[in-house]
């Protein structure tokens, strides 16, 4: 019995009104566990509702922030836009920063010409007829942007209208160095050609380039103008046809457009051809002929750039500073006389003196002799005092007077060859020797067949060493002749 009382609920034992009143007791309130999740759920609530609030007041605060950086930029295209020096339409030299609603903005400008690549200041000048324009790009950036992305606007600008007016056109030249890079600071003039058709004096005279190269005579008289470029000093800069001042001349300038004049114009580059005879030649007091010419060769033509100086048988030389360099023959390869040059090949032109270049010789019948390889191509660095150096091979005659009476030697381009593998001579050369004594004396010649006319009390005949192929003669009128011959052995 005692055992059943302690297995039934407590409450089973409840009778009668007790019972009742036991049934109908109100609640006893919320748990702790309730009111911590309770609490909790509160709180979450809270702070994704403060984390809303405070999105919207960030993005409310970065399109406001935005707009106002907009509006910057706007301004500025404007201003750039509205321009009148179409010239001074350059990359701002350093960020322009404004303060608005206490936020400081920095604004930046770049300028370059239509179709420049990335990071390229490009070119002023499309070629010919009127100028292309200038892409403007403004970045505004400001403080504390976070990730945000910095506006930006583009625009393009056209030179006409600027540079000219209903009555006038304008010139716009470009100027680029030897690397394609622009060249700043030089002075680009133009006046009347000679047959002027309406021409004037320019305005202004002559301006300076810009940082991109450019220079722009604004309001000129339509007309026929010739327009040069020049450096600053004297025969310091070169253009890439090796000419100290060049000029264009004859441009058309029309009503209300520009007209467009590029120039390759540098620095001069400095070079040392250092002459000397074949090897195993035993050369004596070596002479070189007056007016001698050394030709420079590359891939834009050939060059005979002025000598600058002369000591022995090394030259001193300015000339235009090609990445690329030149190579460098002993001779008027080309025939050019320092005319418009001359891109090799054809070998066939009958405009040059193919023998002086050794690698224009074909091999021999019987393979035992074949032209030697080309000379590698020296580079000078443009305004470098420093000189590239140029080994040239040459041939070579000895002379020697035996009366007191000579003083200059004419040798000239043989009539004929003496040799048939010689390719020849077409356009010919002549050179004077002067002997001041009666010793002997090496001169260096371009190989090639020469003619050393005759003269009372002078020998001619070959060095020592000379190679076995160079052929000697002398003709019924008692010329010596001589076929210096620059194959090696294979």
């Amino acid at each position: 019995m005692l055992s059943f009382l302690r297995t039934v609920p407590r409450r089973s034992r409840v009778r009668g009104r007790n019972a009742t009143a036991a049934a109908s007791a109100p609640d006893g309130g919320f748990s702790l566990i309730e009111v911590v999740v309770a609490m909790m759920l509160f709180a979450l609530v809270a702070v994704m509702v403060s984390t809303t609030l405070v999105v919207i007041n960030r993005t409310t605060d970065t399109a406001s922030v935005r707009q106002t950086a907009m509006n910057l930029a706007q301004t500025q295209v404007d201003l750039a836009r509205t321009t009148t020096d179409f010239a001074k339409l350059t990359d701002t030299a350093a960020p322009i920063v404004k303060t608005v609603s206490g936020r400081a903005f920095s604004i930046t400008q770049h300028v370059a010409w239509l179709g420049a690549n990335d990071g390229d200041v490009g070119q002023c000048t499309a070629g010919s007829g009127a100028s292309i324009g200038k892409t403007i790009k403004v970045t505004v950036t400001w403080a504390a942007m976070g990730l945000a992305k910095p506006v930006e606007l583009d625009s393009i600008v056209s030179p006409d209208s600027r540079l000219g007016s209903q009555s006038t056109g304008a010139i716009v030249a470009a100027v680029r160095g030897a690397n394609g890079q622009p060249m700043t600071g030089l002075t680009v003039s133009a006046v009347p050609n000679a047959v002027p058709n309406g021409a004037a004096s320019v305005p202004g005279g002559a301006v300076a380039t810009d940082a991109g190269g450019c220079a722009y005579l604004a309001n000129v008289t339509p007309g026929n103008y010739d327009v040069s470029v020049k450096g600053t000093g004297t025969n310091t800069y070169i253009d890439n046809t090796q000419v100290y001042l060049p000029v264009q001349k004859g441009l058309a300038v029309s009503v209300a457009s520009s007209t467009t004049v590029s120039f390759q114009y540098d620095q001069v580059g400095a070079f040392q051809a250092v002459l000397a005879a074949q090897p195993g030649i035993t050369a004596t007091s070596p002479l070189l002929p007056g007016s001698f010419n050394l030709s420079f060769v590359n891939t834009y033509g050939v060059f005979l750039p002025p000598a600058v100086s002369q000591s022995g048988t090394t030259v001193n030389l300015k000339a235009h500073p090609y990445s690329a360099g030149y190579t460098v023959i002993g001779g008027d390869l080309g025939g050019l006389a320092n005319r418009s040059p001359v891109t090799l090949p054809p070998a066939t032109s009958t405009s040059q003196c193919l023998d002086v270049d050794p690698t224009q010789w074909p091999a021999s019948a019987d393979g035992t002799l074949v032209p030697p390889p080309a000379a590698p191509a020296v580079a000078a660095v443009a305004g470098s005092a420093t000189a590239a150096v140029a080994n040239v091979t040459m041939g070579a005659l000895n002379l020697q007077k035996t009366t007191s009476g000579i003083s200059t030697v004419t040798i000239k381009t043989a009539p004929t060859v003496v040799e048939a593998d010689d390719p020849g001579c077409a356009s010919g050369s002549s050179y004077t020797v002067s002997l001041s004594d009666k010793n002997l004396h090496t001169v260096l010649l371009p190989f090639g067949s020469w003619t050393v006319v005759k003269a009372t009390g002078l020998t001619a005949s070959l060095p020592a060493g000379s190679p076995a192929q160079n052929a000697t003669r002398t003709d019924a009128s008692g010329n010596f002749t001589v076929t210096l011959d620059p194959r090696v052995a294979p």
